[in-house]
């Protein structure tokens, strides 16, 4: 799979009803559906998809899972890539001043726009484990692409290490925006 598989919807939203359960087990099927051979070799860890106690992981695909009160999704994909919801508005300028940088604040981005370039950009490095908070990366570019959509560069502050650079896209479906980051070419 050289492109990535993203489902979106409103019944997986955060909230008292089981939304984690229904992501992973639709996360599990999606990925035995896309990749029959490489699921018969790692049954055990496509068992622990299922456990909420558990950050998903297989050895053949990267996986991005999020929720908020609007929406909940993933993006399987064969390079990492990391997904970021939030309802649009519901980021404070307090946040957005603990997460930013003097050179972010000048890209004069909505507040959420931000939040999901940055939480998007931090979910796409998770297996490397080099960086603990989204504090720790910067947005470096966010240009508008389309009516309601930004494309990104992020990087981390102390490194201009290339293979640590990333590119993605915000967008708003409706209320709800949507943050995509990874190292693929193609976003």
């Amino acid at each position: 799979m050289d492109t990535f598989y993203l489902d979106i919807r409103e019944d997986w939203k955060a909230g008292p009803h089981k939304y984690r359960e229904q992501i992973r087990q639709d996360l599990h099927d999606k990925i035995q559906a896309l990749f029959p051979n490489q699921v018969l070799s790692y049954a055990e860890e496509m068992g622990s998809l299922l456990d909420l106690q558990k950050v998903p992981r297989l050895p053949f695909v990267e996986i991005s899972i999020s929720h908020c009160p609007n929406a909940g999704g993933y993006l399987i994909s064969s390079q990492p890539m990391g997904l970021d919801l939030e309802i649009s508005g519901r980021v404070s300028e307090e946040a957005v001043q603990r997460i930013s940088n003097e050179k972010e604040k000048q890209l004069l981005m909505d507040p959420t726009d931000l939040w999901v370039a940055k939480e998007s950009t931090f979910k796409s490095m998770y297996k490397q484990d080099l960086y603990k908070t989204v504090s720790q990366l910067e947005i470096v570019t966010f240009q508008k692409a389309s009516h309601g959509t930004f494309t990104f560069r992020a990087k981390p502050i102390d490194s201009n290490d290339l293979s640590l650079q990333r590119q993605g896209l915000v967008t708003s479906l409706e209320r709800l925006k949507v943050g995509i980051a990874g190292q693929s070419p193609q976003l």
